[in-house]
């Protein structure tokens, strides 16, 4: 099922950026690798089949994200994963919905 989930471009792109996004942020000693993205990109597929659809939403990304990537970080003394995850999904501007469509 979860190879029949389609996830569009903008979506992957997405990902990608907030995943290159935890590697320079402060806080972060060293940022999530690519296999840590793939892992996220699956997860998103589960979440929206979860919820019934065949698509990948930004929704399913960012609700998956704490999940995937939290501890998949090495972050510097004092620093909080929570925090850091959601100032990157902050800063990286999320695909508009005309950009997210398959067609």
């Amino acid at each position: 099922e979860l190879m029949t989930t389609e996830v569009s471009d903008a979506i992957g792109r997405y990902i990608v950026a907030l995943g290159r996004r935890t590697r320079d942020m402060p806080g972060v000693e060293l940022g999530v690798s690519s296999r840590a993205m793939i892992h996220l990109m699956s997860a998103s597929k589960a979440s929206a089949r979860l919820n019934g659809r065949h698509v990948v939403t930004i929704d399913d990304v960012r609700e998956m994200a704490p999940y995937v990537l939290r501890h998949r970080m090495i972050l510097s003394e004092g620093a909080s994963a929570d925090e850091v995850l959601q100032r990157a999904m902050d800063s990286v501007p999320a695909p508009l919905p005309s950009r997210v469509g398959l067609a």
